[in-house]
């Protein structure tokens, strides 16, 4: 299968920047894309995850001594991309140290909350507590097959 890439960049007002690498087969449906932030203080960009079109699915990996916020047990999602109308995500896929939860994007919508950080732009985020994602625990993920 022939693979096109396209690159997209959103940048807020203080500079900082979303990148989507969007994959898309020879006929121009869209198939995947990976998502990057980067912050306007750091040098790198952060990979925020996978989306994948078909299934309107954000896949993510997690570590708990990176990204636990440990005072309130609860995993940050970065709030604009999970409300940006061009993914329309109904699905998040969230590997948390090597375990697999997938959970609908409402769950975030109706018991996220935000933290009072000094946040700006697509810093954003929006917290959701483990002792939630944890009921959505998968025990047979399959990552989807790109390629035919």
């Amino acid at each position: 299968m022939f693979m096109k890439e396209e690159l997209l960049c959103q940048e807020d007002n203080n500079k900082n920047r979303i990148y989507l690498r969007v994959f898309s087969d020879n006929e121009g449906n869209k198939i995947s894309a990976t998502i990057h932030l980067k912050l306007v203080n750091e040098e790198r960009q952060r990979l925020i995850g996978n989306y994948y079109f078909g299934e309107r699915t954000l896949y993510l990996k997690r570590k708990n001594s990176k990204h636990l916020h440990y005072t309130t047990n609860s995993y940050g999602f970065n709030y604009t991309i999970l409300n940006d109308p061009f993914l329309n995500i109904t699905w998040i896929v969230a590997e948390i140290d090597k375990v697999h939860y997938k959970f609908p994007k409402s769950l975030i919508t109706d018991f996220g909350f935000h933290l009072q950080f000094k946040q700006q732009g697509f810093e954003l985020q929006k917290f959701l507590k483990f002792n939630i994602i944890k009921n959505y625990k998968v025990y047979d993920f399959e990552p989807p097959i790109l390629n035919d």
